[in-house]
């Protein structure tokens, strides 16, 4: 399972996501990596279900998600 969020409170202010991959089985963190402020999971599709792969969006030229 692959899942973001904000690390801690300065990281929510700067929009600056953490990914962390788990085992749904317990057993913690896989691994885990900051993704920076202009990259994001891209949505509930983004790990299939084999879970080779992961879906980034990233956004370049713009500034995030919400036009400013």
């Amino acid at each position: 399972m692959a899942v973001t969020g904000w690390p801690d409170v300065p990281a929510q202010l700067a929009e600056r996501q953490r990914l962390v991959v788990v085992d749904p089985a317990g057993g913690g963190p896989r691994w885990q990596v900051d993704l920076g402020d202009r990259r994001m999971l891209a949505g509930p599709a983004a790990w299939p279900p084999d879970g080779r792969r992961l879906a980034l969006l990233a956004f370049d030229g713009c500034a995030g998600p919400r036009p400013t």
